[in-house]
């Protein structure tokens, strides 16, 4: 993948990324999107509800539009299921594109053979013609950008119910414009840079490590400049004693 993006620097605009959530009434979305990184034990938590009302979400991105959303009828979503959402509603849409497919869920071989049928080579995921490392929501635009501004405009308020909370969520992909999606295409081109220069890193425990560093070296810039002015003042004081 990094090195198709080395040959090609249009590479990633032709990407369409597709995956799927769940949206709850409470307020939570699915659980990939909670993570919490550190060389030790953090000894953090997160209170969960059982048995909220919840709808299962199908979105895609491209770098100038949204596809989407489909909301699934069943909550769990098997590959025959996934396989007819995609003949229906995602292949009529963009077969006139003739994007890369980033592919996440559904690792079963009907699903990947209609992949295959539709797009020859050209699609990325686990078991696929391209690679793409599973579960990598630092550079899929879904989980770092779609996801999380979804779920701020959707639970400014409480919702009261299903119906709302499908009507909230088609609202908020609505107002995803074309300026939006560029600066996120900016950000997951500049994570790739990062993976590039540092051989694969961690992309949130890198940005820590220099967050971290970037903190230190200001400190100890300001200290610097401290202790020079101070000793400009002395040096000053012990000049005018002379005179």
């Amino acid at each position: 993948m990094l090195r198709r993006i080395e040959d090609d620097e249009r590479f990633l605009t032709t990407i369409l990324f597709f995956d799927e959530a769940y949206f709850h009434i409470s307020g939570t979305v699915n659980r990939h999107n909670v993570r919490i990184w550190g060389s030790e034990s953090p000894h953090e938590y997160r209170e969960m509800t059982r048995g909220c009302t919840k709808v299962n979400v199908w979105c895609a991105l491209m770098h100038v539009r949204v596809i989407g959303p489909l909301f699934f009828a069943e909550m769990t979503v098997t590959s025959d299921t996934y396989l007819d959402m995609l003949q229906n509603f995602v292949f009529p849409q963009v077969e006139a594109l003739q994007p890369e497919i980033n592919f996440q869920p559904h690792w079963s071989t009907i699903v990947r053979d209609a992949l295959e049928k539709h797009f020859p080579g050209r699609w990325t995921g686990r078991g696929g013609p391209i690679s793409w490392p599973p579960r990598s929501p630092d550079i899929t635009p879904l989980d770092c950008f779609l996801c999380g501004y979804v779920k701020d405009v959707v639970y400014k308020t409480q919702v009261r119910d299903i119906d709302q909370l499908e009507t909230r969520i088609r609202d908020a992909i609505a107002t995803v414009v074309a300026g939006m999606l560029a600066r996120t295409w900016q950000e997951i081109e500049y994570r790739f840079d990062i993976l590039r220069a540092t051989n694969g890193a961690n992309l949130q425990l890198y940005q820590q490590q220099t967050q971290n560093f970037l903190s230190f070296s200001i400190q100890q810039c300001n200290q610097f400049i401290f202790i020079f002015v101070i000793f400009r003042i002395i040096k000053d004081q012990n000049v005018s004693d002379l005179l």
